[in-house]
């Protein structure tokens, strides 16, 4: 079991919305208003993205996948920085 796994159990599963629904309402209203483009644009200047594509141009495809590891940092960082914890 993975963790996103265990969110998903936790919350949706066994019902435990208190917490799991203000959480993806916040997500909403941050990103509810962009379309696919603007999402894109959004996500591909971050780190996790750029460190999956190495030195690929914008316009070569490419299949890896992007770290747990690489987007946990990256995301604990942003949220430190966001709410000073």
């Amino acid at each position: 079991m993975q963790k996103h796994d265990i969110i998903i159990e936790n919350n949706i599963i066994n019902g435990n919305f208190d917490e799991f629904l203000p959480f993806v309402k916040q997500i909403y209203n941050a990103y509810g208003h962009l379309d696919g483009d603007e999402l894109e644009i959004i996500t591909h200047k971050e780190l996790p993205w750029m460190e999956a594509r190495g030195n690929k141009r914008p316009w070569e495809s490419s299949n890896s996948i992007i770290s747990e590891s690489t987007m946990e940092s990256f995301y604990q960082k942003e949220y430190a920085r966001d709410y000073a914890v």
